[in-house]
């Protein structure tokens, strides 16, 4: 985790990684790097102590899992989490990277870089990573140019996947010299990279070591060289008479070096921890007691292979008695035995490095025969895979094919749809599930003042020439309980319109905003009230005629009356009004010359007149009439005027 700082973020990745390990009851060997190039926040990240102020940031239950309270209020990291983390100073650009990582978290690294730092840190952060290793970038961060180094695996969280990918047309990787060896320049590029990753194994173990209380010891390599030395080993290890060496079989002293080259063998073959209880080591005329651990080092690919080798003094020293006279024969004799348990000491580990050897042996052969087997495997593979990407080259021909076909079909029914509002005429206004701008046809610019950088934003914002209606509040209400609804509204300058909003549906028929039209209805609602004026004045012509008038539906029921037919038959309005003409005045108007006239003469005519009929009233007594008949419209509806003309007293003079 380069740029860690004073490793808030390097502990937080801590604890979701051993939460995460807790959830699915699973243990890993999880090791964390955080480097920074201020000392200082590296020394804040090693003490793993923070103020009270945490407790703003950190849940009450990671702070009881994770921190414990010191003195004075501070919360100070677990053991269980410190031990995940190793911190040390690294400049990016000055010191070799640690190489062979799983990931590299760097959000919020890259924006205090410009743009040629970032060109030189990627394909850095690219060799530092196992093949598929994941590079975690901040959410405003990306990796520009360097998309043939990696590829996109999270859009959201900006995780992206190493490739494996080669440097050609890359700059090469930029290493610091080395001080120390220097580098010819006709040095190969591959001796670089090896020496840049010896050094950065060395800061690593250099930073395990300082942040821990180990004693003694001295890291090897699978050939037993020496290749870090901590700590004062002098009375175990001497360097040998002769050319000089680094082996630690060479340089160990009498009587460490047969059990350590037996202990040094297994674990380099069974990878566990081997102790070797109270040895001593002969020096200055005496005995050392010693427990040395031999235990391989971290699970780390740029550390694999190496060995610790600690030594732990158990006891004080012993010392031989100067040898005198009679004691001298003894003396040579226990030095003569001593001499033989070194053989045999010695033709023990021989026989133990020779089986040891054997079974190396066997186990080499078996995985070269595992291993032929798998590149057989592995080749079978790669030509399958062959025939299978040649399969989705052509299916991704079709499927391109296909999508442009889509494409050209898509933009021509746009073309149609925009053609179509266009052509209509009508003012229509589509917005979103927010009540945003989408879409509007060019007529809808009369009602509200719209262009087309107002897409987008909210119709709230915009003032309409509509009278007493809300457009936003309306829509809102069709968007909440997906109901259409038309109310009818008025203009300022006296147009009328036929509001209609509906809620917009995807083909999916997911409801995704609501669209309104705005019918212009000015000349309808005209023809309504001229309409309306004519009907009244219709009615007040009737209204004066002193005939007797009675207008009846499709169904002989009484529509309307005149007054004169009121006062001539003593009946009111409401008597007479959605009454069936036969039922009138208690049957008084049954006559069954009238039945003639209205069930059979009158549909065959259409216009009757001057049909004379004679009945007895109840009210008016008897009473002879002509009756005029006539069917017309009346609302869009049929219906039938009859007039009532009374020829009784003419009748009366004729007699």
């Amino acid at each position: 985790m380069p740029g860690c700082s004073s490793g808030e973020e390097a502990y937080s990745l801590a604890i979701v990684l051993h939460e995460c390990m807790k959830h699915h009851n699973r243990h890993f060997k999880v090791q964390i790097f955080g480097t920074d190039i201020d000392a200082d926040a590296i020394n804040i990240a090693r003490s793993g102590l923070y103020p009270a102020s945490i407790m703003a940031d950190v849940s009450q239950e990671r702070l009881n899992a994770f921190f414990f309270k010191e003195d004075g209020g501070c919360y100070k990291i677990r053991k269980s989490v410190r031990e995940m983390l190793v911190f040390a100073p690294q400049s990016l650009i000055k010191d070799p990277p640690f190489t062979k990582l799983d990931m590299i978290s760097c959000r919020n690294l890259f924006i205090y870089f410009g743009a040629e730092l970032q060109k030189r840190l990627f394909p850095i952060f690219h060799y530092s990573l196992k093949p598929d290793g994941v590079l975690f970038l901040g959410s405003s961060e990306s990796i520009g140019h360097s998309s043939e180094l990696f590829s996109l695996l999270n859009k959201k969280w900006k995780l992206f996947r190493r490739k494996s990918a080669s440097f050609a047309g890359h700059p090469a990787l930029e290493f610091p010299p080395v001080r120390t060896l220097p580098v010819d320049e006709r040095q190969p590029e591959k001796d670089v990279i090896k020496q840049a990753e010896t050094l950065s194994v060395t800061k690593l173990i250099e930073a395990i070591l300082d942040q821990s209380n180990t004693p003694p010891c001295v890291i090897i390599d699978d050939v037993c060289n020496i290749v870090y030395i901590h700590g004062h080993t002098g009375r175990y290890l001497e360097p040998p008479v002769g050319k000089a060496s680094v082996n630690i079989l060479g340089m160990a002293r009498a009587g460490l070096k047969v059990e350590l080259a037996a202990a040094i063998r297994k674990v380099r073959f069974y990878t566990h921890e081997e102790v070797l209880k109270n040895l001593s080591i002969k020096q200055s005329g005496g005995f050392i007691h010693v427990d040395v651990t031999v235990k391989p080092v971290l699970d780390n690919s740029g550390m694999r292979g190496l060995m610790m080798v600690v030594f732990r003094e158990t006891g004080a020293s012993t010392t031989e008695p100067t040898p005198q006279g009679e004691v001298k024969q003894a003396l040579k004799k226990k030095q003569d035995n001593r001499t033989v348990d070194e053989v045999e000491q010695e033709l023990h580990y021989t026989r133990e490095n020779l089986q040891t050897t054997i079974e190396e042996l066997e186990t080499t052969n078996e995985e070269l025969k595992s291993t032929n087997e798998e590149l057989q495997s592995t080749n079978e593979e790669l030509e399958t895979s062959k025939e299978e990407l040649q399969s989705l080259n052509e299916e991704s021909i079709t499927v391109n094919a296909e999508l442009q076909s889509s494409i050209d079909e898509l933009s021509k029914t746009t073309d149609d749809m925009k053609n179509l509002l266009d052509s209509t005429e009508l003012a229509t206004l589509f917005l979103d599930s927010n009540l945003c701008i989408r879409r509007f046809t060019p007529k809808a610019t009369s009602i509200i003042p719209l262009a087309i950088t107002d897409t987008g934003r909210p119709l709230k914002h915009f003032a309409s020439t509509l009278l007493g209606i809300d457009l936003s509040n309306f829509s809102q209400q069709v968007l909440d309980d997906l109901d259409a609804r038309i109310v009818e509204a008025r203009n300022q300058e006296g147009t009328f319109y036929a509001i209609q909003v509906r809620p917009y549906r995807t083909v999916n028929n997911v409801v995704d905003g609501v669209v309104v039209t705005f019918d212009d209805i000015t000349e309808r609602k005209q023809l309504e009230e001229a309409s309306k004026a004519a009907q009244e004045f219709a009615e007040n012509i009737v209204d004066t005629v002193r005939e007797p008038l009675i207008v009846l539906d499709q169904t002989l029921r009484v529509v309307t009356a005149n007054r004169s037919f009121y006062r001539a038959f003593h009946v009111k309005s409401k008597e007479t009004e959605r009454q069936l003409i036969y039922e009138l005045g208690n049957g008084q108007w049954d006559i069954p010359q009238l039945r003639k006239l209205l069930g059979e003469l009158l549909p065959e005519k259409r216009t009757i007149e001057a049909f004379e009929i004679t009945h007895s009233f109840h009210t008016i007594g008897q009473r002879t009439m002509l009756l005029n008949a006539r069917q017309m419209i009346s609302k869009g509806e049929g219906c039938i005027l009859l007039a009532i003309e009374d020829v009784t007293d003419r009748e009366g003079l004729k007699a």
